[in-house]
């Protein structure tokens, strides 16, 4: 992510905040962020979605390890191969997948 991506992603730390009734501090959303900004937020927002989604694992809020596992295995449909090049990591650190 870049840094503009900051609020969508706090705003996407929130949102989960709200379908889990949890509470995130400062230091944790922090930890998230440093944690996950590597990736692009689109593949971000996927996984956060997924784990949502997820009738077996997505009962919890998402830990930063099963965010990087929903994005590192998750299929690449066409438009996201078209759009963003089969990369899912941000800046000048990639995978070609």
């Amino acid at each position: 992510m870049i840094t503009t991506e900051r609020h969508k992603f706090n705003d996407l730390l929130l949102a989960l905040c709200e379908t889990y009734k949890a509470d995130i501090k400062i230091g944790t959303a922090n930890l998230y962020w440093e944690s996950l900004k590597a990736f692009n937020y689109y593949f971000i927002n996927k996984a956060a979605t997924y784990h949502v989604s997820d009738h077996i694992n997505g009962s919890y809020f998402p830990t930063i390890n099963q965010l990087k596992n929903i994005i590192l295995t998750m299929p690449l449909n066409e438009y996201e191969i078209s759009e963003y090049g089969s990369f899912v990591w941000n800046s000048d650190r990639f995978e070609i997948r």
